[in-house]
Order: C-alpha cells, then sequence, then structure tokens
C-alpha cells in the first residue's frame, strides 16, 4: 500500500494553527509528537490459525478491536511512526485476506487486517531479550473453523466445567454522587454508564460471566458490595470510579489494590479515606458487628488473595496505559473497604480525575469510555489466561485459551 502521507512538519505547521484557533483540542497536536517507532512486522498462519507480530522500538502505547460486514482487525499504534514499508506480511492468506496500513492521523498508524470471518484476537508484548532487540506486540488470531473435536480438551466423565465470574463494581449511586466535577458532572453517573458498558461487552466472553452490584442509581453501602460479590461466588471484583483532588491539574488513571498495613501514598490514603465514607452518607457505621466485615477484617492478611489482586491489577494498569494516560506508573495500595474480600482478588479502577475539567470533560465521552472499558476486558483477559480457577472452562482450555471461544 502505498503511503501519500504529507510530512510530519507540515501537519504540525497545520495542527498549530489549528490549535491556536481552538478548532483542535490539545490531544491532536500532542499526537505528532511520535515515541515509538514501528519497525516490521510478520504474518503466519499454521492449522486455522494466524499471528501477527510487530516489531518496535518502544512498549506499544495502542488500541486493538473488531469490526463486521466485512470482518476486520484494527490495531491503532499511537506517538508511533513507521520507519520502512512493511515488507513481510503476505498479500493473502487462508484467515488474514490482507493487510492495509496507513498514518490515518498525525503521529499514528493504523493498522487493518481483512479477515474471513469473525475473530477474537489476543494481544500480548513481549519485552526485547530471547533473539530480539525490539518489543514484540503478538496478535493471535483465531480461525473460526479451525477448532475440531480433536483439538477440544479431553475431559472426564464426571468433570463439570463452570464460568469464571467477574463482579463489577460501578462506585457509589443513589444519595452518595460520588465525586463531582467542575461543570456539574456526577461520579455515579459515568462510572455506571463504564459499568454497564463493560457487562454488555463480555457477554460474548465465552467462559466468562459477569454482573453489576448495581444496575440502576441506587445506594448500596460498601459492605454490602463486598457481600454481593461473595453471594454471586465472584471470582474476581472490578471497582470502578472517577477520582478527585484539590489539585485541578492531576490527570490520569490509576489501579489500587488493598493494603492491609497503610496505604502507598499520601493521596492513596486521602482517597480511600473518601471512598470509604460513602457509607457514613447513607448513615452506615463500618464499626458495627456484621458477620460478613468481621470476617473481612480477621482475614486481610491473607497474602494469597492480595498477591492475586496484585497481579490482577498489574495487566489492568499495563492494559490501560496503551491507550490512556496512568497517573501512578505502579498498583496503588490503601485501605479501601470495598476491596476487603478474604478470597476474592480485587481491585478498584480510578479512570480518569473528574477534579481536572479537561479529564470531566473525557469523561462523558464515548470513544474515553469505551477505551477504559475495553482496556479492563483485556486486562481481564490478560489475568485469567494466567490464573483461571481450577474447574472452569478457561483453565480446561489453558494450553490454548483461544479454542475456549470455539468450545
Amino acid at each position: 500500500m502505498k503511503n501519500n502521507t504529507p510530512t510530519v512538519s507540515r501537519r504540525k505547521f497545520l495542527l498549530q494553527i489549528l490549535a491556536a484557533a481552538g478548532t483542535l483540542p490539545n490531544l491532536a497536536f500532542a499526537d505528532i509528537q511520535p515515541k515509538n517507532k514501528l519497525v516490521n512486522a510478520h504474518l503466519s498462519e499454521n492449522k486455522g490459525h494466524a499471528k501477527v507480530v510487530f516489531y518496535l522500538k518502544n512498549n506499544p502505547n495502542y488500541q486493538i478491536f473488531t469490526l463486521t460486514d466485512p470482518n476486520r482487525l484494527v490495531i491503532d499504534f499511537y506517538q508511533t511512526i513507521l520507519t520502512t514499508p512493511i515488507t513481510t506480511i503476505p498479500t493473502a492468506g487462508a484467515f488474514v485476506r490482507r493487510l492495509r496500513y496507513a498514518s490515518h492521523h498525525p503521529g499514528a498508524i493504523r493498522v487493518v487486517l481483512d479477515l474471513a470471518g469473525p475473530a477474537n484476537p489476543i494481544s500480548s508484548v513481549m519485552l526485547p531479550g530471547s533473539g530480539s532487540d525490539y518489543y514484540r506486540f503478538i496478535v493471535d488470531v483465531n480461525h473460526p473453523d479451525s477448532i475440531s473435536e480433536n483439538s477440544k480438551p479431553i475431559l472426564k466423565n464426571d468433570e463439570k466445567l463452570r464460568n469464571v465470574i467477574v463482579a463489577i463494581d460501578p462506585g457509589h449511586g443513589g444519595k452518595d454522587p460520588g465525586a463531582t466535577g467542575k461543570y456539574g458532572t456526577h461520579e455515579k453517573n459515568i462510572v455506571l454508564s463504564m459499568g454497564e458498558e463493560l457487562s454488555d461487552l463480555m457477554k460474548d466472553d465465552k467462559g466468562i460471566n459477569t454482573f453489576l452490584t448495581r444496575d440502576r442509581d441506587v445506594f448500596i453501602p460498601l459492605g454490602e458490595r463486598v457481600q454481593i460479590a461473595h453471594q454471586q461466588k465472584a471470582d474476581l471484583f472490578i471497582s470502578i470510579h472517577a477520582d478527585a483532588s484539590i489539585d485541578r491539574n492531576i490527570a490520569g488513571s490509576s489501579v489500587y489494590i488493598l493494603s492491609p498495613h497503610g496505604a502507598s501514598s499520601v493521596m492513596a490514603r486521602k482517597l480511600a479515606e473518601r471512598e470509604n465514607s460513602a457509607d457514613l452518607v447513607g448513615g452506615i457505621n463500618l464499626s458495627s458487628k456484621d458477620p460478613l466485615l468481621a470476617s473481612v477484617l480477621l482475614d486481610l492478611t491473607q497474602s494469597a488473595t492480595i498477591n492475586s489482586s496484585g497481579k490482577l491489577a498489574t495487566h489492568l494498569l499495563e492494559s490501560i496505559s496503551r491507550t490512556e494516560k496512568i497517573f501512578s506508573p505502579r498498583v496503588e495500595r490503601a485501605g479501601f473497604a470495598v476491596l476487603k474480600s478474604p478470597d476474592t482478588p480485587s481491585v478498584l479502577v480510578e479512570t480518569a480525575f473528574i477534579s481536572n475539567p479537561a479529564e470531566e470533560h473525557k469523561l462523558c465521552t464515548p470513544r474515553f469510555q469505551s477505551n477504559i472499558v475495553h482496556a479492563i476486558r483485556a486486562g481481564i483477559h490478560e489475568y485469567f489466561h494466567h490464573n483461571a480457577p481450577n474447574g472452569t472452562f478457561i483453565a480446561a482450555f489453558s494450553q490454548d485459551y483461544k479454542q475456549l471461544q470455539e468450545f
């Protein structure tokens, strides 16, 4: 495919003029500052599976999604330039019919794979080493007709497999609006919208069931949210929020897990105090002798659960960082009441700072909400790919996670 993209310097000049006139957001201007280089790519197909490997100078910032009518796989590499034309991609294959690429806006590369049918791509990133000086972004694409009876896992006659269960917890609700932005946006409404979208998105993920702790504007005490997850026998608990700070310039996403030994930072401690005060809005006393909370408090030191929460949080943070700005590059820890489950890996995702006017606007946009939702879903997939509970379909397909989608 011939690349007729104008030079970066000319585009930069035009964008400077438009940005000065207020026609373009600052993000468009920032995108023209490339931080990465796509060096080459390689496609291989074997026994009904296609694999595309992209070689990059640095860790990729990307978004991946599928389209239908016709079936396509789209990968956007942000803040990335192409150094040379991709030469090792065949023009046609059994499943990947064609690969196209172009700079669809300055500082970004869009790669489109035309597919023979629907697909459930699984992506991963390999660090430099093991014979390569580049970061390798790997996309496994499953051929829809590749799963035969012989390729399914061998199960015992009495072995009953189950789906993993993910609890999605939109924070706040009802009389508790959560944080409120400068322009009147309530946290409770934004996170409910994202929670519902995440639940809808994952309905098609075989091997995974989801449920919402709240599906409407209603107040639910923190301890009751934990109890709901236990009653539903959740394997994961994902609480979705929008951060707030006195400093309105602070921006970015963060991921938190429970800390039984104090917060990892001053901001983490203050955030936990604010989130934990939600029960006070509803007149709930956290010090009451609730049997569940009592047992939770006794089991806070269960290192296995906290360790699993850390693994989940790491996958989520890495996934979100590929498309959105990160406030804290590490997994933060604090004593969040909503994360005090004795046996369920639990994380709290602060999607953005609603106290930042620019991020408040971004939180209200479908594009940002979709980016966060897809990133959370990808992080959940990565976690289960390596940490699926025994007795689940995902664990049974652990040798080839992609096959589960066709089981």
